[in-house]
């Protein structure tokens, strides 16, 4: 895998790398997510109530849904979205951020329960580019 292949001297700090000043989803409509990613050009955001992230709304999870339940308008977020992906901190180690990202699409990074960004695969990507 391409990320086991980051060379140790690399350095990868989630503060640097992470998409900061993240669109979330609160508990509306899924049609309303599908808007704010494309208006943001994302394939996946958290989904928050009262500054607490409780899952992740993908393009795949709203397709999945679609798929099983023709009738999406009636849904609300929360029957799509999956379950929250890892939070790790601004320090976290780059052992740490790759070995999550084998299992995860993305990570959140906060800090004292604040949501400050989130980080992909592409991030670490770019990141050593």
């Amino acid at each position: 895998m391409v990320l086991d292949d980051i060379p140790d001297n690399i350095i990868i700090h989630p503060k640097i790398m992470m998409y900061q000043n993240v669109p979330c989803s609160s508990y509306i409509l899924p049609l309303d997510a599908v808007k704010k990613m494309k208006k943001y050009n994302i394939s996946q955001m958290p989904v928050m109530t009262k500054d607490v992230v409780v899952g992740l709304v993908s393009d795949s999870t709203i397709i999945d849904n679609i798929a099983t339940k023709p009738d999406i308008s009636k849904l609300k977020v929360s029957e799509v979205m999956k379950e929250c992906p890892p939070i790790i901190t601004p320090s976290s180690k780059k052992s740490v951020v790759v070995d999550l990202l084998k299992h995860y699409s993305i990570l959140l990074v906060a800090e004292k329960g604040k949501l400050m960004g989130l980080i992909s695969k592409a991030d670490v990507l770019d990141s050593i580019y």
